[in-house]
This record gives C-alpha cells, sequence and structure tokens, in this order.
C-alpha cells in the first residue's frame, strides 16, 4: 500500500503518526490545523432522517439487477456499508471486525435485519463481490435463515455509488496515481422507512452498541422491555461511536423501581390488615349451642 493509503487508513482508524512524523512524500502542513487535500476530500457528514432514493440499480453479488428498494426498507432495520474488495487494508480489517461483531451479538443476521455492503469500485463484478461475501459470511459463521440473504453485496454504476453516498454523507475520493478509493470506516444504521437513523464511525463495533443502534431503528419492532430499559438508562455518544450510562435516567427508574416496590409492599400490609379484621363465621356446632 502506498505512503498515502496507509496514512490516510491509519488516520481512519484514530491511529495516525503525528505531522511530525508523516510518512514520506506526504509533506508537513505549514498549519497545525492544515490537512492534505486527499484527506479533507474523505469523512462523513452526518445526514440523520435522510431518505435513500428507492429507484437506484444496482447489481447484487450473484449479477441480478436490484434496486436499492429491494434491499432497504424490506420490514427489517439495515447496517449499510461502504468498500470495495481490492482496498488493500482498510476495508479487510474493517469488515472483518464487524463480521466478529455480528457473530457475537445476540440478534440473527438476515433475521431481525440485514447487512448490505456497496462497493466504491465501479469495476468490480459481481463474481468478485460473491467472493467477498463468502469470505466474510465464514468470519460470521452462523448459518442463515432458508432462502434470505442476510448479507447482500451491490456493485453498479460510480453515478449510482456517488449519489447514495452524498445522500447519507459518505465523502470518500479515488487516488488517481493508484485507483485505490481512500474512504472512513463507517457503519450507517437505516430504518424500515430508507431513513440514515445512526452513524457508527471506527473499525471495531461493539455488538452491543450494534445491537442497540438496531433496536432503536426498529422502532419498537424487536424491542423488549430489557431493550426499552437500556434504551432508557443508555445514549449514543457520537464522539465515542457508543452508547453511554446516563446516570439521570439511572436515578428516575431507580426510583420508580423504588416507588413501585414500596407501592407493592403497602399493598401486601393492607390486605393482610383488611384480611385480619373480617368477622369471623360462627361454625355449625357453636350455632346450636346457642
Amino acid at each position: 500500500m502506498n505512503s498515502v493509503g496507509l496514512y490516510v487508513s491509519l488516520l481512519l482508524a484514530g491511529q495516525a503518526p503525528s505531522p511530525a512524523v508523516a510518512p514520506p512524500g506526504m509533506g508537513i502542513p505549514d498549519r497545525a490545523d492544515e490537512k492534505p487535500r486527499q484527506i479533507r476530500e474523505v469523512g462523513i457528514e452526518e445526514k440523520l432522517e435522510a431518505e435513500i432514493p428507492s429507484n437506484l440499480v444496482f447489481r447484487d453479488d450473484t449479477g441480478k439487477d436490484v434496486t436499492l428498494g429491494d434491499v432497504l426498507g424490506v420490514g427489517q432495520p439495515t447496517i449499510l456499508t461502504f468498500n470495495y474488495s481490492d482496498c488493500p487494508m482498510l476495508c479487510s480489517v474493517q469488515l472483518n471486525f464487524f463480521a466478529e461483531a455480528l457473530a457475537a451479538m445476540r440478534w440473527d443476521l438476515g433475521k431481525q435485519y440485514r447487512v448490505v455492503t456497496v462497493s466504491l469500485d465501479p469495476n468490480e463484478t459481481p463474481s468478485r463481490a460473491h467472493r467477498t461475501r463468502a469470505k466474510y459470511l465464514k468470519t460470521y459463521g452462523r448459518p442463515l435463515p432458508e432462502g434470505v440473504s442476510g448479507w447482500t453485496f451491490l456493485v453498479g454504476q460510480e453515478a449510482a455509488v456517488r449519489t447514495l453516498a452524498d445522500t447519507v454523507g459518505f465523502q470518500y475520493t479515488r487516488n488517481e496515481s493508484t485507483g485505490e478509493y481512500l474512504h472512513a470506516a463507517a457503519l450507517i444504521i437505516v430504518n424500515e422507512q430508507r431513513k440514515v437513523a445512526r452513524y457508527l464511525t471506527g473499525i471495531k463495533p461493539s455488538p452491543e452498541t450494534l445491537r442497540l443502534s438496531l433496536v432503536e431503528a426498529s422502532e419498537g419492532r424487536y424491542t423488549s422491555a430489557i431493550d426499552r430499559a437500556l434504551l432508557y438508562c443508555f445514549h449514543y455518544d457520537p464522539e465515542e461511536g457508543s452508547y453511554a450510562l446516563v446516570a439521570s435516567n439511572i436515578m428516575r427508574l431507580g426510583g420508580a423501581a423504588t416507588v413501585i416496590l414500596l407501592l407493592t409492599i403497602l399493598g401486601r400490609a393492607v390486605l393482610r390488615r383488611s384480611g385480619s379484621h373480617q368477622p369471623r363465621k360462627a361454625s355449625p356446632e357453636r350455632s346450636k349451642l346457642a
């Protein structure tokens, strides 16, 4: 991988060297807040509630023509990713960690949610995408529901890929000298109405963060009482890319639980007292003697 691609990949993973030790050929900016042009063109512009167009046409990894309406908003929340099979480093690292996180998650791929990966490379073929899909499904290691794709890999023309990326705020660029695509590592959670619900950045998502994001996007369809309590006690921290505890909500929840417990105890006490003051019925023998 060339020095530019390596530097960008490290930067997006949060491990880039400081400008003082920048790789050869990168150059050191005149000011600390300046960034190389290619890095400035890469990133995520969050567009929550943005609706993904359903009529964009792609081909899936079997070579079949499909629209985004066929694979998004079909009764399940979806995790959307942008990658490509010949990516020299970042994509394989991201997708490996992603597949491992899916495997560790309590929800089942293809049952409560689905994944759609769109290739950034317009020259990628369905057969190449099919091999890539097989690789990461092997890492996932769990059976898919019968007759369900679960994880769909799409290839398409540059105009379609760019339109989708622009819609959801996924900013990427191509290094003309190497042919590599420079891009961020991000997961985009899409709800059943094909609207963007959440962005998860970084290369190693936690299974619980993934599941809570999908719980939110499912709009109660698969939400248990425990999930509702978790969402009440946690809020999403965009800087950390994960859910953090909310102390005030925990106190409220704890206070509510305390009130319920006290009411239950008082209720039982009242029932016992009312039962003890009820007049006893005379037995038949005592009635005869009287």
